[in-house]
């Protein structure tokens, strides 16, 4: 009887090796910097975790720079050179106001991005799938903490830390709650960091339960998906529901138009809808509920658009057009009193605070980072692999939506999408299998040759 052992996953050389400890370090840096600040540790040593994912971020850019490896990857860096460049001046003049509120926002805008390039062209497909198992057990644990802290008490000692004794009922009131129960956090300090979770993986495990093969692989993606609506749900966050909807739409538009690729999107979208009818019938659909019934009619449609949070774009334009300064919408104005200083009323809506702070450049900004993703994509379209394009489109219309939405004032939403953009870098334009890179250097060579023969015809 001959007993065969059975055949081992190869395992990661040295260089992969590396690179997977460091996205899974700066990962867990990202998700466990709240619970780390407020469970752990004293104020004297909360600003060790809140800059350690930003310094990790900064040595892994040192260590792995941008290199002419992929063609790609330069190019986007331009992207990214021209964003810093725009938004310096207004770096400058957030130093004198808010310093450490302008060093915040202009690393969110400037070192995530270069970030996700260079970590994006030093993966491999055996390092993304080890990064998605570690994303999945995350998810999963993410989940179980929101469900066991939306059915505590918000003096529990999962909510305090989050929703503090400090704050006034009111304020829990308005902004705590979701109908009887606490909105949940995470690890994260607040809601916003656990729904910009939500929808981060939520955008990756849809992508790969619409193109995997069936088997233990599905299953583990339609988990995560699974995961990722339960966070969202326990948040409380009306907008997390709106998203997924419409991420879903755009990959039901923009799939191959293939049978199997159709046919298992539109059944992942009815298991997530039985799921949904399944959750409904639990304590986490009463605060859901409780919240849309709460909302007025023009509400979502004035925090999408600006248009209900505060003076208008064109008014702050006209009065300033080339802002105030970098960082005096972040905490750290309230705390120093430079909002009461300048005398600026609270806006959470990104456009107005983009006007204010660095005024047109800062749209211009922006529209760079639009070009940035657009520019990706439009590299990714032409890969001929129509499963692993089908797993691209939802990360794709999930960074739209983040990038319109703004996440230059979240700290920890802007470092874990620029880190999902990193893998959806990777994963459409590094992994060399699929021989995008090829074309690339074929493309350049010819374009070479015909400089060439037209200067010799000339």
């Amino acid at each position: 009887m001959n007993n065969r052992s059975l055949p081992s996953k190869p395992s990661l050389s040295a260089d992969e090796q590396k690179v997977f400890q460091w996205a899974t370090a700066i990962f867990l840096s990202i998700i466990l910097d709240g619970a780390t600040r407020k469970w752990l540790l004293p104020p004297s040593l909360q600003a060790i975790p809140y800059f350690a994912k930003d310094l990790l971020a900064a040595i892994f850019v040192l260590a792995y720079p941008i290199n002419d490896r992929y063609q790609w990857a330069p190019r986007l860096g331009r992207y990214i050179l021209a964003i810093a460049v725009l938004l310096a001046p207004a770096f400058v003049m957030g130093l004198a106001e808010v310093p450490l509120g302008a060093i915040v926002v202009y690393k969110n805008a400037v070192l995530w991005p270069l970030f996700a390039v260079c970590l994006g062209q030093r993966l491999t497909e055996r390092v993304v799938q080890r990064l998605l198992k570690l994303l999945l057990v995350c998810s999963i644990g993410m989940a179980c903490l929101a469900v066991v802290q939306y059915n505590s008490g918000r003096g529990s000692i999962l909510n305090r830390y989050a929703w503090g004794e400090e704050a006034t009922a009111e304020f829990l009131r308005g902004i705590a709650v979701a109908g009887d129960f606490v909105r949940a956090t995470g690890t994260f300090s607040y809601i916003t960091g656990l729904a910009a979770f939500s929808l981060a993986t939520f955008s990756i495990f849809l992508g790969r339960s619409l193109s995997l093969a069936r088997g233990r692989d599905l299953l583990s993606a339609s988990i995560g998906v699974a995961s990722a609506v339960v966070c969202g749900l326990a948040s409380g966050n009306r907008s997390v529901q709106v998203f997924m909807l419409a991420v879903g739409t755009a990959s039901l538009i923009l799939a191959p138009k293939q049978k199997r690729y159709t046919s298992r999107l539109v059944g992942g979208l009815l298991s997530a809808a039985v799921m949904v009818i399944v959750i409904w019938n639990t304590s986490i659909s009463k605060g859901v509920v409780g919240r849309w019934a709460g909302t007025d009619q023009d509400y979502f449609r004035g925090r999408v658009t600006g248009s209900t949070t505060g003076q208008p774009v064109s008014e702050i334009l006209r009065g300033n057009p080339f802002g105030r300064g970098l960082g005096i919408y972040s905490g750290f104005a309230t705390l120093n009193g430079a909002t009461d200083r300048l005398n600026l009323a609270y806006n959470e809506g990104s456009n107005s605070r983009v006007a204010v702070e660095t005024g047109i450049v800062g749209f211009g900004a922006i529209a760079l980072g639009f070009g940035f993703i657009l520019r990706a994509a439009s590299w990714m379209s032409k890969i001929r692999n129509p499963a692993l394009k089908t797993r691209l489109i939802p990360v794709f219309a999930g960074i739209l939506i983040a990038l319109f939405l703004g996440v230059w004032y979240d700290h920890n939403a802007t470092a874990l999408w620029w880190w999902t953009i990193g893998i959806w870098l990777g994963e459409g334009l590094a992994i060399p299998r699929f021989g995008l890179n090829r074309e690339f250097v074929w493309a350049r060579q010819m374009q070479r040759r015909l400089t060439v023969s037209a200067r010799q015809t000339s």
